[in-house]
C-alpha cells in the first residue's frame, strides 16, 4: 500500500469551518497546550462544517473519530506508527501547514522495537532510536491526504519561517478508505 494519496477537496472552506468550530464554539480545545492530539466531539464538528459533511457523504465515508493535531516543533510528532487496528486516516490541512512536511519511513525489523503507551493508552512501537530510510514526503499539505498510519511517519518543520501551530484535522472511519491507498 502507498504511504499517502492526495485528495481534491474544498480545503479553504473546510479549514475555515474547522477553525470557526475550534475558536468560536467553546470546544475547550486549546491549540497551545498539552499533547499534540486534541480529540473532538465529531457530531458537534459536523454540525458546524457542512462542507466536511458533504465531502464525507460524497465519498461514502462514515466518521468514527476526529482529532485536531497542533504542533510547534519537530519533537511534537517524531517518527511513530499509530495504534492498531486503524490504517487509513484522512488528514485535512487547517492552519500553518507551509514549511512543514509529513515523512514516511521504512524501518527494518520494526516488531523488535519495544512498545510504549501513547497519549490514549494504546501500545505502539517506540521508534525514538530508529534510523528509518525515507520512503517519501509530502510538503506543505496544500490538500487533504488519505495516509497509511501503520507505516512509520513523522511531521517536521523544514522552513525557518514556518508558522506555528501547525494544525491538522484527522479522521478515522467505520469502514476505512484503504482502497484509496492501493
Amino acid at each position: 500500500m502507498k504511504p499517502y494519496v492526495e485528495i481534491n477537496a474544498d480545503t479553504k472552506r473546510i479549514s475555515d469551518e474547522v477553525i470557526d468550530y475550534v475558536f468560536k464554539q467553546r470546544t475547550g480545545i486549546n491549540l497551545y497546550n498539552g499533547h499534540p492530539w486534541k480529540f473532538i466531539d465529531i457530531k458537534s464538528l459536523l454540525k458546524q462544517s457542512p462542507t466536511l459533511v458533504k465531502f464525507f457523504k460524497q465519498h461514502g465515508l462514515r466518521v468514527k473519530h476526529g482529532a485536531i493535531t497542533s504542533i510547534f516543533t519537530n519533537k511534537d510528532l517524531p517518527m511513530h506508527v499509530d495504534e492498531k487496528p486503524v490504517v487509513a486516516k484522512i488528514n485535512f490541512p487547517i492552519l500553518n501547514t507551509k514549511g512543514w512536511t509529513n515523512k514516511w519511513y521504512s524501518v527494518e525489523k520494526i516488531s523488535t522495537y519495544p512498545t510504549v503507551k501513547n497519549q490514549i493508552g494504546s501500545e505502539v512501537y517506540d521508534l525514538s532510536t530508529a534510523k528509518g530510510e525515507l520512503l517519501t514526503e509530502y510538503r506543505d499539505m496544500p490538500n487533504p491526504i488519505v495516509f497509511n498510519s501503520s507505516i512509520p511517519h513523522s511531521v517536521e518543520q523544514y522552513a525557518e519561517d514556518a508558522k506555528t501551530p501547525r494544525v491538522i484535522a484527522s479522521f478515522t472511519f467505520i469502514e476505512e478508505p484503504i482502497e484509496w491507498l492501493k
